[in-house]
């Protein structure tokens, strides 16, 4: 991870260099040279002009002036306009290589800037967690080379999964180095303790989802220069119990289609992170069941206006969903990216992020004998359950 980091670093170092300006002191005094010399030397021709007039008038007299028909008011004119040609000359040729050069430096922060999209692309998930009871799929469109999304997908222990939906304000280069930046944060260290997860006693212990947004918005005041913070939603589901836990930081809250009933939007609030020292976060609980799916999405799934400033909105992202009941997982992202971007023209404002799962391959009968283990289930404080969802009655983890 530290390699790649330094990949963004190395290959994004090209852009602070372009707020140097362009014109160099050099090239600033040398025009300054040009100004003065076009103003300066029609005056010089203008007197020059006129001595040799007058040496010219006095040794040519004999000839009555043919030398000079023209009078010195033409020459110096003449004079002028040749003296005016080789400056515009001059600095027409120091617009052109400042264009050259402008051209070039363009051309090389496009390349680092896909450079260093591709490196953040190797961050998402390539391959999402080998779970027999789960099934994970993903979409991710950024609206500019670089984004400010990212999510991803990551084994806790053998029990547990956790999963998130991540969104930086703004885009552009800053975003997508704070995105890298909580990224890293938010990985799974083999053996040692993490945000995520603890070691204890030679094995991993997840850590809450609210907890983990607290010590997110510990670590991450918002930079009051910029303005920047980030939305978060991050979950854990027990690939044992099918338990999902989850907690908001002011990002869209979940999509849950149970197998037998109509899709809803949960329940899910907070403060984005870096918004207020201190926050506390609140932890939602559900009971999923075999063939439920449920979505995470960043905002760019929901908020795309179209061309009569319409918003997509939550309530025709569950149509959407719903309607796609009998197809696949991955055929229910695809539709769903597919209607956001003819919903906004195909010109998108925003980063699009939708991660989702389904639950397969246990037998209700099965999951209904299944029980927790003292071992791998962590104490989980601020507790909510979700009514009307259709599930059993969840059970007290202390």
């Amino acid at each position: 991870m530290d390699r790649l980091l330094e990949q963004i670093d190395s290959k994004i170092g090209v852009i602070p260099s372009l707020a140097r300006p362009l014109r160099t002191r050099q090239t600033l005094i040398r025009d300054a040279i040009f100004v003065a010399v076009g103003m300066i030397l029609p005056l010089g021709v203008f007197i020059l002009a006129r001595y040799f007039h007058f040496l010219a008038h006095s040794a040519c007299s004999c000839l009555q002036g043919h030398l000079l028909e023209y009078g010195p008011a033409s020459l110096m004119t003449a004079l002028c306009i040749t003296g005016v040609v080789w400056v515009l000359t001059r600095r027409n040729r120091a617009r052109l290589l400042i264009e050259k050069e402008l051209r070039h430096t363009n051309e090389r922060m496009k390349s680092d800037l896909e450079v260093a999209a591709q490196v953040q692309r190797a961050l998402l998930p390539s391959s999402l967690p080998d779970v027999s009871a789960l099934q994970f799929g993903s979409r991710f469109r950024p609206c500019e080379t670089l984004a400010g999304d990212i999510f991803d997908v990551f084994s806790l222990n053998h029990n547990w999964v956790g999963l998130y939906a991540l969104d930086v304000s703004g885009h552009g280069v800053a975003a997508a180095l704070l995105s890298v930046r909580i990224h890293r944060l938010l990985s799974p260290t083999h053996g040692r303790s993490s945000i995520v997860r603890e070691y204890v006693d030679t094995s991993h212990k997840p850590v809450p989802p609210a907890e983990v947004l607290r010590q997110l918005n510990q670590r991450f005041p918002m930079d009051l220069a910029t303005g920047q913070y980030f939305t978060i939603l991050y979950g854990i589901v027990n690939t044992e119990t099918m338990e999902f836990r989850y907690a908001c930081a002011g990002h869209p809250a979940p999509a849950l289609f149970p197998q037998n009933r109509d899709g809803q939007v949960l329940s899910g609030e907070g403060f984005p992170v870096g918004f207020f020292q201190g926050a506390e976060y609140d932890e939602y609980v559900i009971q999923l069941a075999p063939g439920d799916r449920l979505y995470l999405y960043s905002d760019g799934v929901t908020e795309p206006m179209d061309e009569d400033g319409r918003e997509f909105g939550k309530q025709r992202l569950v149509q959407i969903l719903d309607s796609q009941r009998e197809a696949s997982l991955e055929e229910s992202l695809s539709t769903l990216l597919d209607q956001v971007e003819k919903w906004s023209s195909g010109s998108l404002a925003d980063d699009v992020t939708i991660v989702g799962f389904q639950l397969g391959g246990v037998k209700e009968a099965d999951l209904a004998g299944l029980l927790h283990s003292g071992d791998d289930l962590p104490q989980f404080p601020r507790q909510i359950s979700l009514p009307d969802c259709g599930r059993p009655p969840l059970r007290d983890n202390g």
